[in-house]
């Protein structure tokens, strides 16, 4: 889907460790988030119906099971961030110094998003 795999396959591949993350990588992570992401969808249809119906025992149901759903993405985001935190941590020494003016090579042809 979008490549959050290649984050599991970079923790993995530095530390060599497949096991002791916050993530679950036992799974792929994205198939993991796509299935939050429709669980989230179908919560937000409900909520927009409800509304749209002036059902507000119905919105407040939609509005209790859409936070819980947002909760799923949350998470996810943050166990990888930590994740994240926990290899720099555990690499600190080992990897090497980010010059204070680096630019990121233009052979890999990146651009720099844009904030919205």
């Amino acid at each position: 889907m979008i490549g959050i795999d290649n984050i599991r396959d970079v923790l993995v591949g530095l530390t060599g460790n497949t096991e002791s993350w916050y993530s679950d990588f036992t799974s792929n992570p994205d198939d993991d988030f796509a299935h939050d992401l429709a669980r989230l969808q179908i919560e937000l249809k409900l909520l927009k119906d409800s509304y749209q119906r002036n059902d507000l025992i119905t919105v407040q149901c939609a509005l209790v099971r859409t936070r819980s759903d947002l909760l799923g993405p949350s998470n996810f985001f943050r166990d990888l961030s930590d994740d994240i935190k926990e290899l720099f941590l555990a690499k600190k020494g080992e990897l090497p110094e980010i010059p204070e003016e680096y630019d990121i090579p233009e052979s890999y042809n990146y651009i720099t998003p844009q904030p919205y």
